[in-house]
């Protein structure tokens, strides 16, 4: 949303992006436009509330990252240990049985 001059008069236009590429639609410089500006206003002022309402979310929820972060690496450690006395090894990021060696 934006307020434009063009030839010395201001006209508003209200910008979108549309496969890729941007397109206007045109309001003009009369009471329709202070209209679409006033609604644009508030389509971005709820985004925002949204946004920050996200963000909240995420700092609540950040002490709980901590925990399960610590619960997955020592879940982790447990499944190497118990794969590693089974015969297992990791090879390549993926874990194998270990072959027998022909004698």
């Amino acid at each position: 949303m934006a307020w434009e001059t063009r030839k010395g008069q201001l006209y508003f236009y209200e910008a979108r992006r549309v496969g890729g590429r941007v397109e206007k639609t045109y309001f003009g410089k009369g009471s329709e436009a202070l209209e679409a500006e006033r609604k644009a206003l508030e389509r971005a002022a709820c985004r925002a509330k949204g946004k920050a309402a996200i963000r909240g979310l995420e700092q609540a929820l950040e002490p709980l990252d901590d925990t399960f972060a610590e619960l997955d690496a020592a879940v982790s450690l447990l499944m190497q240990g118990s794969l590693l006395a089974a015969g297992y090894h990791q090879h390549s990021g993926t874990w194998r049985a270990r072959r027998e060696r022909k004698v």
